[in-house]
């Protein structure tokens, strides 16, 4: 099984400005590990964070813009060690949601630029057939190297989705999409300083959808239960009456990636009973979330699932 959940964990990261420093998880995940799935907090703007598997020359870490929730998906290394780089000394939290196993998820130590660059402003195909042989979705890491925001885009070909935002810096950090049966997927670049950065793939038991399914909670101001293809499978918290929150695929029955856009002031998604508050804002980011559904998802338009 590539993707297993643990009882999620809130890791506060030490106040330690500067420099990339080792997070020992392995009180948290077993031996045989090859990388960890969470969210990560940053509750003020300005700082600058990012985080790689222990043994990687990878060095992105940059500022967000205030109060962000993003998803987190490395690799760690045989002792279940990943890096971290915090640039000060503030309030920064990793919410550890599971660990991956070798073979289905495929993690690599350093990240390949598969940014497509001009023209710029358009969807673009990026064929990753050579690098995620038999992938069914790819795991992305988004930087944007400007000093201001700017606005991107990621799909699988094929998708008529077009959800195009803002980010600043790291306010994107880790993004699961699905690919065509080509290992073809799509992204969007305001310009050059926004880069993406293949981290690994999924080649078995996963469904990913051409086109994310919309899953936005009904209620506003409150955690509320979303149900996912027929069952109550997780938690969401709405805001503002804008925002929209899209089911992107799902990943050993148990890993549900989100795509979220236009939450401006405080929204999560989170597995059904738990009881850590894990929110943030998202101009246009992605989160992850564990379900409590035992079966794969049923009842949805256009999955894409090969075992």
């Amino acid at each position: 099984m590539g993707f297993i959940p643990i009882t999620a964990v809130q890791i506060d990261i030490p106040d330690t400005a500067g420099g990339w420093r080792d997070l020992d998880l392995s009180a948290y995940i077993p031996d045989g590990a090859n990388g960890i799935v969470g969210n990560n907090s940053v509750n003020a703007g300005g700082v600058g964070y990012g985080y790689r598997r222990k043994g990687s020359t990878d060095n992105r870490y940059d500022r967000c813009s205030g109060d962000r929730l993003t998803g987190i998906f490395v690799g760690c290394d045989t002792n279940r060690v990943i890096q971290y780089s915090n640039s000060e000394a503030t309030h920064h939290r990793l919410y550890l949601l599971g660990y991956t196993l070798p073979g289905d998820i495929v993690i690599a130590t350093n990240c390949t630029n598969i940014s497509p660059g001009a023209p710029f402003g358009v969807w673009t195909d990026v064929d990753l057939s050579a690098l995620c042989p038999g992938a069914i979705a790819v795991i992305v890491e988004v930087f944007n190297t400007s000093v201001g925001h700017l606005e991107w885009g990621i799909r699988m070909k094929g998708s008529v989705d077009n959800r195009i935002g803002n980010t600043y810096g790291h306010n994107v950090h880790d993004v699961l999409i699905g690919c065509d049966a080509s290992q073809v997927i799509q992204v969007w670049q305001e310009a050059g300083n926004v880069n993406y950065f293949l981290r690994g793939y999924i080649t078995h038991y996963a469904s990913f959808y051409a086109d994310g399914i919309e899953h936005t909670p009904a209620g506003a101001g409150a955690w509320t239960d979303a149900d996912l293809g027929g069952e109550r499978l997780v938690e969401g918290y709405r805001n503002v009456a804008g925002a929209h929150y899209y089911l992107e695929g799902i990943v050993h029955n148990k890993l549900a990636s989100f795509e979220i856009i236009d939450e401006i002031t405080s929204g999560g998604i989170r597995k059904n009973g738990e009881t850590l508050d894990m929110r943030g804002i998202f101009e246009h980011s992605w989160i992850f979330s564990v379900t409590d559904y035992p079966e794969s998802i049923e009842g949805q338009s256009n999955p894409v699932s090969r075992r």
